[in-house]
C-alpha cells in the first residue's frame, strides 16, 4: 500500500479549516491548529470576548518539549553533517 503523506497532510489542513470555519460562524470559541511537533492537531477553547485561550489539548508544557526536542533533532544532526 502506497501513502502520499504529503496528500494525507494538505487534506487535513483542509479538513481543519473547515471545521475552524464552521465554528466560528456557529458563534464557538473552539479552534483546531495543526502543529509539526506534536504530530497532530491542537485543540483550543478560546473566551469569545477576549480571545484568551481557557483550555488547550494537549498542553502548553507539552508543545513547548515537542519543540524542543525538534530543535535538539536539528542540532544533532547538523554537527553530525
Amino acid at each position: 500500500i502506497q501513502v502520499n503523506t504529503e496528500e494525507m497532510a494538505r487534506n487535513l489542513r483542509n479538513a481543519i479549516d473547515q471545521i475552524n470555519t464552521v465554528l466560528r460562524d456557529g458563534g464557538r470559541g473552539l479552534n483546531f491548529v495543526m502543529d509539526e511537533s506534536v504530530s497532530g492537531p491542537i485543540i483550543q477553547v478560546r473566551r469569545e470576548e477576549t480571545g484568551e485561550v481557557i483550555r488547550q489539548i494537549p498542553n502548553e508544557v507539552v508543545i513547548k518539549v515537542a519543540h524542543s526536542l525538534d530543535k535538539l533533532k536539528g542540532l544533532f544532526f547538523n554537527a553530525r553533517a
